[in-house]
């Protein structure tokens, strides 16, 4: 995989918060972007979707959320998972948390996602039953996701966008990304 080159590099941690990665600002990464894009639009893509997860995490993240999946983000892609197969409104957003005695149950499917497939970790907006917003972070291997409906997409070949199924996913608090209805 063209990715591979990037970690070998060390290239996904010019885009992670310190102390986790180099903590370029939004400019700096724009501009490394712009230039990884002018050999492989589709790189650049990738690297985005690892960045924007990555800020959503150092944004909302605990400590211990940040020690454990930004440093995963040195040679681990991750994703961002909003649309859904209904359209991509937030009002769209079907993906159900139900609230459980240990943490949530995750029951729903994303579409469209950049990185699908390939990366370890995703980052996914959901609802709650009283219908706040709640975002989660699951990893790829977790019982109940399911990689689906993988993308061909016209150009940028090199990006795999696939969906995601979630089917009785069981999540605790560590998986909750800041707190119940800050999911926006």
């Amino acid at each position: 995989r063209d990715s591979d080159l990037l970690i070998q590099q060390n290239v996904p941690q010019l885009g992670l918060a310190k102390p986790y990665g180099a903590g370029l600002s939004t400019k700096s990464r724009a501009l490394v972007l712009s230039i990884i894009a002018r050999a492989s639009a589709s790189l650049a893509v990738v690297l985005e979707g690892l960045w924007k997860a990555a800020e959503q995490i150092d944004h909302y993240g605990t400590p211990e959320q940040k020690k454990q999946y930004l440093t995963r983000g040195h040679d681990q892609l991750m994703g961002f998972a909003i649309t859904e197969p209904s359209g991509g409104s937030l009002r769209g957003v079907q993906t159900l948390a139900a609230k459980t005695e240990t943490g949530w149950t995750l029951n729903g499917e994303k579409a469209f996602v950049t990185n699908g497939g390939q990366a370890g970790t995703y980052v996914v907006l959901t609802r709650e039953e009283n219908g706040e917003f709640a975002t989660f972070i699951i990893d790829a291997d977790m019982p109940g996701v399911t990689i689906t409906a993988k993308q061909t997409t016209m150009g940028l070949r090199g990006v795999s966008v696939a969906g995601i199924h979630m089917q009785d996913v069981q999540v605790t608090a560590a998986n909750m990304l800041g707190s119940p209805g800050q999911g926006l």
